[in-house]
């Protein structure tokens, strides 16, 4: 896709200033009848289109956008918080104000509650890690009252939401059963955890765990353990209670980075020739601690914080220029991270 074209472009093939530019398309200051009618013929050749985003900076108009996703655990909301707060920083000449609304976790029932106290009086746009598909009727209400709302860290993709910015989560559980696979060499049994079943980014992980093995690792017996509600104390315990029942679990997989925590905490409680392989998600002291001590033996990273910058960015373009382009949408990559590893990631220095 060809790069929007700017007023230097303009600039450059009517062979004046940028100044002379900007005061012919904005009508301000004294310019020639001749002059503005060329540098207006020029701009209508090469397609020019007005960037709404820097004329926004005159206006001077504060844009509120709501963020709803949950505080805890701070070891992962912390880091979608520090992307929304890098995102008003930088975007603070445009009026940029974030808005956190937290909710008690990623269940869609206390989700709902919170949605249907935000109307179009209220904010400009909404950005919402959404526990699922429960949340459709009120993304879709907001949508239809003329409230721009888009999705990012887990998705409603059912509902009229603008757009969702995360990872290919079917995917990420494909690579996270792809290295447990080869790290069992194919054998073994493994339990799954899950946090909330409501949760798309969760479930879409256990889909694509359990498919990749059975497509490419079918002696690998795969049993289900309780699901933990997304929290590390809960996965701490349901991880704890069945491997006392079940010693011949050769690896425990986990959905989430509480099931990370929680399910870690648990394994290094046994002793080291007893203790499962854990394969999960998402880097924090907590994890980066799990993978030193080689309790954790791979961790699949998402980059909250740049899910969240990033979906601010976009959804603050569509407010002020009505749309956004496919290349506006910056996904995350899953990033296998493992002991060995860990300090080639830079972004990730401080877990060393």
């Amino acid at each position: 896709m060809s790069e929007r074209v700017t007023i230097k472009d303009i600039a450059r093939a009517a062979n004046v200033s940028v100044g002379t530019v900007d005061r012919a398309l904005n009508n301000r200051g004294r310019i020639s009848a001749e002059t503005s009618k060329m540098i207006f013929r020029i701009a209508e050749e090469m397609h020019y289109k007005p960037n709404k985003l820097a004329s926004a900076l005159g206006k001077k108009k504060t844009i509120n956008i709501a963020a709803v996703f949950p505080e805890q655990p701070d070891y992962f909301f912390g880091e979608i918080e520090r992307g929304f707060r890098d995102a008003q920083r930088e975007l603070s000449d445009y009026g940029l104000q974030i808005h956190h609304i937290p909710t008690e976790n990623l269940n869609p029932k206390t989700q709902v509650e919170v949605l249907r106290k935000i109307g179009r009086e209220q904010f400009d746009g909404v950005l919402v890690a959404t526990g699922g598909e429960g949340l459709e009727g009120e993304i879709n209400r907001l949508y239809d009252e003329g409230v721009p709302i888009a999705t990012f860290n887990s998705d409603a993709v059912k509902s009229k939401r603008l757009f969702f910015i995360g990872v290919d989560y079917t995917n990420s559980g494909r690579v996270a059963a792809s290295l447990l696979g080869k790290f069992c060499q194919g054998h073994g049994k493994v339990a799954v955890f899950k946090g909330f079943k409501e949760v798309f980014s969760h479930r879409a992980r256990k889909k694509g765990f359990v498919e990749f093995l059975k497509e490419e690792y079918p002696e690998i017996n795969r049993v289900s353990g309780r699901d933990y509600a997304d929290r590390d104390d809960l996965a701490y315990e349901s991880v704890k209670d069945y491997l006392k029942l079940h010693g011949d679990v050769t690896a425990v997989f986990v959905t989430s980075a509480p099931g990370t925590v929680g399910a870690g905490r648990a394994i290094g409680e046994l002793p080291p020739e007893s203790r499962p392989m854990l394969i999960g998600y998402d880097l924090n002291d907590y994890t980066a601690k799990l993978l030193r001590d080689r309790i954790c033996w791979g961790i699949i990273a998402q980059a909250p914080e740049r899910q969240s910058y990033y979906a601010a960015k976009t959804l603050l373009k569509y407010i002020l220029e009505g749309s956004f382009e496919e290349n506006d949408i910056v996904n995350a990559k899953s990033q296998i991270i493992l002991r060995e590893n860990l300090r080639e990631y830079p972004e990730y220095e401080k877990y060393v």
